[in-house]
């Protein structure tokens, strides 16, 4: 048997195979697709997580500027804007993926859920206003020393009309970003 046979019988061999498999039986093309759609679930759910994660950042940047606790930072003004793009640029490809599934009849978990923080980070993306700093000096965290505090604390336990007391109770500011109270 000389080489060229040799490479037939190969190509033969491999013919066979792929005859076999495209020969399979239904439900394992069928058990494929729905593996593949559970992997791309759980790839679906960690991508929306990650989103979550960078919007705590933004959150926890924000309040941190409106109080006085940390100075803009253009730096950090862009890298958390690039964190949102980049993140918008990976939603494109997926989304395609969703599409392709939900074509093909199957129902992707937490589609919708995603396509909502697509148009979310849209939005953000466009109305997108750096934080600052609060106005009223009330609301920055400001560093005082103990002895400082302890005359604070002496004034806050006070008795109504006492030197120094508030004449009303301060109201507390309700969760989410402070900086939009402006």
């Amino acid at each position: 048997m000389n080489v060229l046979d040799q490479y037939l019988k190969s190509a033969h061999r491999r013919l066979d195979a792929l005859h076999k498999d495209a020969q399979e039986e239904p439900w394992k093309v069928d058990y494929r697709e729905a593996e593949g759609l559970h992997f791309f679930e759980l790839s679906l759910a960690n991508v929306l997580e990650v989103l979550k994660y960078i919007r705590e950042i933004e959150k926890s940047w924000r309040a941190a500027v409106y109080r006085g606790i940390e100075k803009l930072s253009e730096d950090k003004d862009a890298w958390i804007r690039e964190g949102f793009s980049r993140w918008l640029d990976l939603s494109a490809e997926i989304e395609r993926s969703v599409r392709h599934f939900e074509q093909r009849g199957y129902k992707v978990a937490q589609s919708e859920k995603f396509r909502e923080a697509i148009e979310a980070i849209r939005r953000t993306l466009a109305n997108w206003v750096s934080p600052l700093p609060a106005r009223s000096p009330s609301m920055l965290v400001e560093d005082v020393e103990e002895a400082e505090a302890e005359n604070l604390r002496a004034i806050d336990e006070a008795e109504n009309g006492s030197p120094g007391k508030l004449k009303v109770t301060p109201v507390l500011i309700p969760e989410g970003d402070a900086s939009l109270l402006r």
